[in-house]
């Protein structure tokens, strides 16, 4: 069985793209990369540190152009995505051609719950978390959906049930 080279998570803040990445990876023999570690070895500061000097469109041209650069080499990795990089109908298309994509999601309370105390995420910074997560669920679900090749709600799993949720995808989407 041949296994897709490269593996994408994509999905909101919270769904265990990180987490569940670094697991998979780690499983399969390949590279774990994060997104926004990458993004923030490259621009030199944190996420949230960008966000407020340079703002949003700024932190999406980058997100793009550290996306393209991932894919360059001839590498197996698993990638953990930032949230927002569906909104770019490039990087859609991209994600799509040259990797396996799982959209990792679940309900915006259990979401709230996990982010709680949370303050990296530049995008809840204001307002109330669980409306700001209502929100970027409605825009970002159906973007979401278009991109992935397969979904998985990690919602009521415990981590060890994800990570076999995940492996069912990688194995049976290869067959």
């Amino acid at each position: 069985m041949i296994l897709a080279k490269n593996i994408a998570l994509i999905g909101l803040m919270g769904t265990g793209k990180s987490t569940l990445g670094f697991k998979l990876a780690s499983v399969l023999s390949k590279s774990f990369l994060d997104s926004d570690a990458l993004l923030e070895s490259f621009a030199g500061q944190s996420v949230r540190a960008f966000f407020a000097e340079r703002g949003e469109l700024a932190f999406r041209e980058l997100e793009s152009k550290i996306l393209q650069t991932t894919f360059e080499g001839n590498q197996d990795f698993v990638l953990g995505t930032g949230g927002g990089v569906v909104l770019e109908p490039a990087n859609r298309e991209f994600l799509r051609a040259k990797a396996l994509v799982v959209w990792l999601h679940c309900d915006v309370e259990i979401l709230a719950s996990r982010l709680t105390g949370d303050d990296t995420r530049p995008l809840l910074a204001e307002g109330e978390r669980l409306n700001k997560l209502l929100e970027l669920t409605q825009a970002r679900n159906p973007l979401y959906k278009l991109t992935a090749h397969h979904s998985l709600d990690t919602g009521a799993l415990s981590e060890a049930e994800a990570l076999g949720g995940l492996l069912d995808l990688v194995y049976n989407h290869s067959k």
